[in-house]
């Protein structure tokens, strides 16, 4: 079955129920229609009802109605045979609507972006039921028909189970926190068991007999999210008649592959398709009866070919194909829909696949020799090639009624013609090894094998632009081929692949091989083993080698400054001051290695002393974050590299996964340093990975501490398990920092402090501030001047040293600013300034690069225990308030569950009294007359409540971490 361009991003997939017609839900709004048959396909409409994305599609029992649902927050009634749309249901949700499921005759469920759930009937405008049982977005809902009882599974990490029949806004049940996203849920053993995909690639049974409360099993393997499922149909179970059927599940992961598994016993089946490196978005399984005649109604002009560009020259094999095809006239034909993130619709047949899971084909095998498989490849490099001819495909769209008057998308694509081409073999068929697939589960990471192998079958070549490939090679990073992610004194790899993209232009960087679970144990192991043996070593032998660490970093400055703007987006002047922060914290530590002091402590008995010495811990992992991919892996804020060195500790370093090229740079550094001393490179090890790695140096025991930088969410799940063990760990989580202006503050200096506080690395600091308060008298003056500043800036490429603006990070990170910005318009907040995506023509990356517009907003409410005021988004918006007194705002300032760094800006002494006094700022850098980003390396660097809790420069116990930093002068500062 030949792949479906769709010509957008889908985000959802649902068959006719009875016909050969499968229709998509996409990125630009638009709702497509296909006919296919076992060879072909074609576009019979094409609808798009909003420029907004549509993302959930559902279709009634007779196939006659199509619903659809998705950002424009509207309902829209499509008939699925014209594409005409019936009706509109406008602003049927608050919030985006992520999916819709039609459940009965006269009834729709759907689901939003903030956890609320409504019943409708499709006859009346108003819904006729609301659940607000979850507070994060709907992942999914599952029909139970047997009891009328509705399932959703929730972002929130529960599930609920609705009976439509009762009037109640609450639940019928709810399952306990899972402590880990629901992305999608299926049944099993024919409805009685239901099986829920999570975050952590975790596949949850729960027994519909025995309650909702918990999960009765959980089969791990995965290596990446489950973020959609789906069953078997029961005709398809008894027509194929195999046994184990009816426990098993499809199941579409981020890693990009669809898999059959079976879950009860667990048993790998095989790979039903594969969409590369790219996420899988839905699943569906459907399929009408008989085969369409796709091209009867063509004109005989077309050059001879089809509506999908296939030539009639045949091979044979597709000439027995069709023949079988017609023998199968009026015979249910099930397939499965595959929609991942590269814009084709991917048709697999269930039939074909189950006779040989392997290779899909009957009684084929697909030789262990390689020399076959060479030679198969020949054959079919010797095949005649298809004959070229252009058609045009679908027809146009049909204009829809509009829910919104948004035009921040593309407007309709023109049509567009297609190239016929033969259709790609599956690499996978060629080369795995026969039975590959058909693995017993005999512990937790039964997909190990088929990584390794993906990893091996898909390759990794890329073309770099001379930009990137200059930065790249001045650091020894190979511009070709895969590069090795792993360290533990050499340099390996053979987990997962991963892929590292430039932010600003969307460009693939590298393909990192990252860890494989034996990879990370024996680094653990070769870690340890390498501590026992640098304890040994003279502290300030130990700081001779940092000296010289830090000589070598010194001297890749400007290299490495580059890399990080390349990889992590940040423009060239914080890139290589990232650099000189490790540089200036390998200085201090230097020192701090002739300073490795005891004392002596009088003891009450007598002729007794008491000795406190210092000594080594042990092995401390650092997990780092995207922001700062290379100064948060030697600064002391977390006490890592040059801290843990100093002190005699191994170090394994688990960098973020968007920014693995830094730490293998940073490491190949520091790597050629130990090695010249004779120190085992383990010392400084590095195993890059997603989080099944972080979760290994999480929870194994070889690692006396850990050192976590990102999330609050991930926070609490990396101390509840290090703290399990008895380990210790040190957080660095959510900063939700605000600045309060007074008004007889000095502005010249207020004004470019908060505008530099609101934009530095595109909002994407800790200390970023991203709340301002502003005294009545001067709020009008200020925002004025404030938007003048912003006026001025303009985006640009982070290796231009003009450049003051670069991109945010990933396309999670636009999504998270548009979402924010959404909200912001929902509430109807004021949009001062920015609140969209630059548009291509201003982006140095075009339509590419991550390029968001800084953002001043004032939100309509200033009470702080609204999610506006209480949400951290790492992001370029910063919202806007009006007070009265100075208390009004310290209330302010403190009533978010955040805590790390504030600003007052006064010129009044009694205020500053007050602002770091027991009355003020509960944060833990307490800033007077200067911004609330950056921090200083000789000085205590942490925060309070849910920020987590970071350690001061020196190795003493400590009461607290609070800093003050005053700037009365101007010019003179004193930290305290």
């Amino acid at each position: 079955m030949p792949d479906i361009p769709v010509g957008g991003q889908i985000f959802d997939v649902v068959f006719h129920p009875n016909e050969s017609v499968v229709y998509t839900a996409t990125l630009t709004g638009h709702i497509k229609a296909f006919a296919y048959d076992q060879s072909s396909h074609k576009n019979t409409f094409s609808v798009r009802p909003s420029k907004r994305s549509c993302r959930a599609l559902t279709i009634n029992d007779d196939g006659t109605r199509l619903y659809a649902a998705g950002k424009a927050k509207a309902i829209y009634t499509v008939n699925s045979e014209t594409g005409d749309i019936v009706e509109t249901r406008v602003g049927a949700h608050d919030d985006p609507i992520n999916r819709i499921k039609h459940v009965m005759p006269w009834l729709l469920a759907t689901g939003d972006d903030n956890g609320v759930i409504k019943l409708w009937d499709p006859r009346q405008q108003e819904a006729i039921r609301t659940h607000k049982q979850h507070f994060d977005y709907i992942t999914d809902f599952l029909w139970l028909p047997d009891k009328h009882h509705l399932l959703a599974t929730s972002g929130d990490g529960t599930l609920s189970v609705m009976d439509v029949r009762s009037k109640k806004p609450t639940p019928f049940a709810q399952s306990e926190d899972q402590e880990d996203e629901l992305l999608a849920a299926t049944t099993i053993k024919a409805g009685a068991k239901v099986v829920v995909g999570t975050q952590l690639g975790i596949l949850s049974i729960f027994n519909r007999s025995s309650g909702y409360a918990d999960c009765v099993d959980r089969v791990p393997g995965h290596p990446s999210s489950i973020d959609a499922l789906c069953s078997l149909p029961l005709d398809f179970i008894e027509s194929a008649g195999s046994p184990g059927m009816e426990n098993t599940v499809l199941t579409g992961s981020s890693d990009g592959l669809v898999r059959a598994v079976q879950v009860l016993p667990t048993r790998l089946v095989g790979v039903v398709a594969d969409h590369g490196e790219l996420p899988i978005e839905r699943l569906a399984v459907g399929g009408g009866t008989g085969r369409l005649q796709l091209n009867e109604d063509e004109d005989e002009d077309d050059d001879d070919t089809g509506e999908t560009g296939r030539s009639k020259a045949q091979s044979d094999d597709e000439e027995d194909e069709e023949e079988d095809a017609d023998d199968d006239a009026g015979k249910r034909r099930w397939f499965v829909a595959s929609a991942g993130h590269d814009e084709v619709l991917r048709l697999t047949d269930l039939e074909a696949f189950f006779r040989n899971p392997t290779t899909g084909e009957e009684g084929g095998e697909a030789s262990s020799d390689a020399s076959e498989n060479e030679e198969a490849e020949a054959e079919d490099d010797e095949e005649e090639p298809d004959e070229k001819g252009e058609v045009e495909e679908g027809k146009e769209d049909k204009a829809g009624s509009d829910a919104d008057t948004d035009d921040d998308d593309d407007s309709d694509a023109p049509t567009t013609k297609k190239r016929k081409r033969k259709p790609e073999k599956d690499p996978l068929v060629v080369r795995r090894k026969k039975g590959r697939n058909e693995v017993d589960l005999a512990d937790g990471n039964f997909f190990d094998g088929l990584r390794v192998l993906r990893n091996t079958v898909l390759g990794s070549s890329r073309f770099l632009s001379s930009r990137a490939a200059n930065v790249l090679s001045a650091l020894d990073i190979p511009t070709s081929g895969d590069v090795l992610g792993v360290y533990d004194g050499e340099w390996k790899g053979s987990g997962d692949l991963v892929s590292s993209l430039c932010p600003t232009t969307g460009e693939v960087l590298a393909h990192v091989k990252t860890a494989s679970p034996e990879e990370l144990h024996e680094a653990l192991s070769k870690s340890r083993e390498a501590f026992t043996q640098f304890r040994n070593v003279p502290a300030p032998r130990r700081g001779e080698i940092l000296r010289q660490i830090r000589e070598a970093l010194a001297a890749k400055r400007t290299e490495l400054g580059a890399l990080v703007s390349l990889e992590m987006g940040k423009i060239k002047t914080e890139g290589i001051g990232e650099v000189q922060e490790f540089v200036d914290i390998c200085d201090y530590a230097v020192g701090l290695s002739r300073m490795m002091n005891g004392r002596v402590v009088a003891s009450e008995r007598p002729g007794h002393s008491i000795l406190e010495v210092p000594n080594p811990l042990g092995v401390v992992g650092v997990l780092s974050a995207f922001n700062f991919p290379v100064a948060v892996y030697g600064w002391l804020v977390n006490l890592n590299l040059a801290l843990s060195f100093a002190a005699g500790n191994a170090t394994v370093w688990k960098p973020s996964p968007t920014t693995p090229l830094c730490s293998i740079a940073v490491t190949t550094i520091i790597a050629r340093v130990l090695k010249q001393n004779g120190i085992p490179g383990a010392v400084a090890a590095l195993v890059t990975g997603d989080k099944d790695v972080g979760a290994g140096i999480a929870e194994s025991r070889e690692v006396d501490l850990v050192s976590f930088t990102g999330s609050e969410r991930v926070g609490r799940i990396v101390g509840r398990t290090v703290q399990s063990r008895f380990g210790k760990v040190i957080l660095e989580l959510g900063g939700n920092n605000a600045a309060i202006v007074m008004p007889d503050a000095d502005l010249k200096m207020a004004i470019p402090s908060v505008f530099f506080g609101a934009i530095g690395t595109a909002g994407q600091r800790c200390t970023s501030t991203r709340r301002l308060y502003l005294h009545r008298g001067i709020a009008d003056q200020f925002l004025d001047r404030l938007q003048k500043v912003y006026s001025t800036l303009k985006p640009g490429d982070p290796l231009d040293e003009a450049t003051l603006l670069g991109p945010v990070h990933s396309a999670t990170a636009v999504e998270t600013y548009e979402k924010t910005v959404q909200h912001l318009q929902d509430t109807k907040a004021q949009i001062l300034v920015g609140g969209a995506r630059y548009a291509a023509a201003d982006a140095p990356g075009g339509s590419r690069g991550n390029f968001v517009q800084p953002t001043i907003a004032v939100p309509k409410t200033t009470d702080p225990a609204d999610s506006l005021w209480q949400t951290e988004t790492f992001a370029p918006i910063l919202n806007c308030a009006v007070f009265d007194e100075l208390d009004e705002a310290i209330r302010w300032n403190n009533a978010v569950p955040q805590g790390l760094s504030s600003s007052l800006w006064t010129k009044d002494i009694r205020n500053v009294g007050t602002w770091i006094g027991p009355n003020g700022s509960d944060t833990g850098i307490v800033n007077v007359n200067v911004g609330t980003s950056g921090a200083e390396i000789g000085a205590a660097f942490g925060g309070n409540k849910s920020t987590g809790w970071l350690v001061w420069p020196s190795v003493a116990r400590i009461v607290g971490a609070d800093t003050l930093s005053l700037n009365l002068l101007g010019d003179a500062s004193r930290e305290a």
